[in-house]
C-alpha cells in the first residue's frame, strides 16, 4: 500500500501536480500511521471504533483524491 501510494507521488510530481501530493500526504499518509499508532495501543472496544471511523475518513479522502487527479 505504501510503496504504491509512493509511486502515486513520484509520478504526480513529474506531472506537476505539486497539490495533489500535498493532499496526499495530509490527507492519506499522516491519518493513515496515526490509525496505525492507535491500533498499536488500542484495548477497548471503543478504541477500535474510533479506528473504524478514521479508517472511513481515510477512504472517504481516497475518493475524493481520485476525483481531483482525474
Amino acid at each position: 500500500l505504501f510503496s504504491m501510494l509512493i509511486y502515486l507521488c513520484q509520478i504526480l510530481l513529474q506531472m506537476a501536480n505539486c497539490w495533489a501530493v500535498g493532499f496526499i500526504v495530509l490527507a492519506v499518509f499522516l491519518p493513515l500511521f496515526y490509525s496505525f499508532y492507535l491500533l498499536w495501543k488500542a484495548q477497548e472496544s471503543s478504541d477500535f471504533h474510533r479506528i473504524s471511523q478514521l479508517a472511513k475518513g481515510i477512504m472517504l479522502t481516497g475518493l475524493i483524491l481520485l476525483f481531483l487527479i482525474a
